[in-house]
């Protein structure tokens, strides 16, 4: 299992960002706007290139109190959704200095406006059972909490992409 913090600290794609923790009713938004890239991050949606991260694009990520996942909500400068990205966690937290973490289940389950849906990652989750950095129950709930997002994705009922749009207005101020 990856401990992963909000802040991304490594992510050198990224030299110059904006990065702020609010909290908001239901558990804790951050908010990291993107000022300068060395290079797009462009990433395969049902096969199709999709660009998620350049100069301009803001990623919003909510961490709802007492779930096992967090959305990353990633905006174009257009404020446009690029794409919908819901870590599937072993919990979250706070660290001292007030970023969110979270423990990377590695399982995400990826969507967008245009119809995109799909879990992946499920080969690194089974290489982490099989090199026991996941128990068989943690293995189990990640799958669990991946069907019920991804359910509740096509039914439209997944709360935290509902709430997208206001959390990107708390991040604008």
């Amino acid at each position: 299992m990856k401990r992963k913090s909000s802040a991304r600290p490594g992510w050198t794609r990224v030299p110059r960002r904006r990065f702020e923790v609010h909290a908001v009713p239901g558990g804790l938004l951050t908010c990291l706007e993107v000022l300068e890239v060395r290079a797009p991050l462009t990433v395969p949606c049902c096969g199709e290139p999709r660009v998620v991260a350049d100069a301009g694009y803001r990623w919003v990520q909510f961490f709802p109190e007492g779930a096992r996942h967090a959305l990353t909500t990633m905006w174009t400068p257009r404020f446009e959704v690029a794409q919908w990205y819901v870590d599937v966690t072993d919990g979250w937290g706070v660290d001292p200095g007030g970023v969110p973490w979270h423990d990377d289940l590695y399982l995400d389950v990826i969507a967008t406006p245009q119809g995109c849906l799909e879990v992946i990652d499920a080969d690194d989750l089974e290489a982490a059972l099989q090199a026991g950095a996941v128990t068989p129950g943690q293995y189990r709930a990640a799958w669990q909490e991946a069907r019920a997002v991804e359910a509740a994705l096509r039914a439209g009922t997944f709360a935290p992409v509902a709430a997208s749009r206001a959390h990107l207005e708390v991040c604008l101020g």
